[in-house]
């Protein structure tokens, strides 16, 4: 997984945004940037991130999303995904 830190905003929240196809969502994320700590992900096999051999489903792709955030030290955020990143957002 790729993580790509799109602005960090004063009010310590935190927004994880995980898509396949996030360019779509720039101008929310944006948004969110004024006040919150936004996290744009490339999922597994997506963009630039890598591409291990097994992981895909949405559990494990949800596993590390939450190590992203703890590694932010992010205690509690606001998760968002499209298409595949709905999945995993709900996991």
């Amino acid at each position: 997984m790729t993580t790509r830190a799109a602005g960090q905003g004063a009010g310590g929240g935190a927004a994880a945004w995980g898509w396949r196809y996030r360019d779509t969502w720039a101008p929310r994320a944006t948004a969110f940037a004024a006040r919150d700590t936004v996290v744009v992900l490339d999922l597994r096999r997506t963009r630039r991130s890598t591409h291990p051999a097994d992981g895909y489903d949405k559990h494990v792709q949800a596993g590390d999303v939450r190590a992203v955030l703890a590694s932010l030290g992010s205690r509690q955020a606001t998760v968002m995904g499209h298409d595949i990143g709905s999945m995993v957002a709900f996991a």
